[in-house]
């Protein structure tokens, strides 16, 4: 409650108060010269516009030279683009890619209050942004998403099946499962959001899932049902004494090692990306008018229907439920990962100094994941 009191999300619903506490904001238009853009979005909800202007949307863009992949990053719930920047810095380094991290409505200098829908229309003005404007290949962009930012880089996996790989860093079933493990019965009084539940099973992308069994914000059961219900290539990393705030560069066995080998980073390409002018502006009214068409004719997405009569209330499941004992945990944390990556490779890799060996090596097509 006191986070909806001090939040600067000024959305009249409770809810959204709760659900997007958005934190003062660390940065300004000036701060990151170069690097902070405004990119066009359709001006499709209640934001306000800037002198009647479709309104936009406040970006980081981090070029790596001759880099493949593009990496479209959605962050978490109490932060902003300047608190998440020195991450998104070390990831551009380490992994050489292009990174795009997108900020939300009523966070940083963005205009407006948080919801759903202004999340998602962010998220579809960054990935139109990304493939029409930048002319980026949808088979080298990948999305990135931590605690709420993996809420709208679910749906786009989703929605845009020809992606390159998803990371999903501490994910949940939706906001009002993460409010019924905090509240218990009072979640059913709120109104659900972000459905991953319901978009697991849709997902046709490599998909990396890191979540730690000491996160009490939202439960490990979360990602374990999600990791479940992905039918493409996967892997699953849980770092022991991981919480929902631990950095994700303290030890490069639990990040750095399981993104470099399953997603086979970096890599390199001839072409690089050029940013148009326009989207350094000192004052974003002075951003173009209609530099961006309508986006149904421009949107080769895949057209989703949510089964929202499917009671979340039954989608969370204990580790137990799911025959995950706490034996079975390596005390450096364990990975799951499907067979259709080079498994021993894998195994060999990211755990060089580790005797154990691993445990039902399966290689028959019947066989989902192995443990280590």
């Amino acid at each position: 409650m006191w986070a909806a009191a001090t939040s600067q999300n000024r959305s009249w619903s409770l809810f959204e108060r709760l659900a997007f506490p958005a934190p003062q904001a660390s940065y300004d238009l000036s701060s990151f010269p170069g690097e902070l853009i405004m990119i066009p979005k359709k001006d499709s909800i209640q934001e306000s516009s800037y002198n009647g202007k479709r309104p936009h949307v406040p970006c980081l863009f981090l070029p790596s030279q001759y880099a493949r992949f593009l990496l479209i990053c959605f962050h978490g719930n109490a932060e902003d683009l300047g608190r998440t920047r020195e991450f998104l810095c070390s990831m551009r380094d380490i992994f050489k890619v292009h990174i795009l991290a997108v900020e939300y409505p009523g966070y940083g200098i963005c205009a407006g209050s948080c919801s759903e829908a202004g999340i998602m229309s962010h998220a579809y003005a960054a990935m139109h942004f990304a493939t029409q404007t930048l002319a980026w290949p949808y088979d080298s962009i990948k999305l990135f998403g931590r605690s709420l930012g993996t809420g709208p880089a679910t749906r786009l996996a989703a929605e845009y099946p020809d992606v390159a790989g998803l990371i999903l860093v501490t994910p949940f079933l939706s906001i009002r499962e993460v409010v019924r493990h905090q509240a218990g019965i009072l979640a059913s009084i709120f109104e659900d959001c972000f459905l991953n539940y319901e978009l697991a099973e849709r997902i046709d992308c490599p998909t990396l899932i890191i979540h730690g069994p000491a996160d009490t914000l939202i439960p490990i059961s979360h990602s374990m049902w999600i990791y479940e219900h992905l039918y493409s290539q996967k892997m699953m990393v849980c770092p022991e004494n991981w919480h929902h705030n631990s950095s994700l560069l303290d030890n490069a066995r639990m990040f750095v090692q399981p993104m470099t080998q399953f997603f086979s980073l970096p890599d390199y390409t001839f072409s690089d990306i050029e940013l148009p002018a326009w989207v350094f502006p000192q004052d974003p009214r002075e951003l173009p008018e209609n530099v961006m068409p309508e986006f149904p004719t421009l949107f080769p997405k895949r057209q989703l229907t949510l089964l929202t009569t499917r009671s979340p209330k039954n989608l969370v499941l204990t580790t137990e439920e799911l025959s995950i004992q706490s034996s079975q945990v390596h005390m450096s944390g364990f990975i799951k990962q499907s067979l259709a990556a080079p498994l021993s490779e894998a195994v060999e890799d990211l755990c060089p100094d580790d005797p154990s060996p691993v445990a039902d090596c399966d290689r028959s097509p019947e066989a989902s994941r192995t443990w280590i």
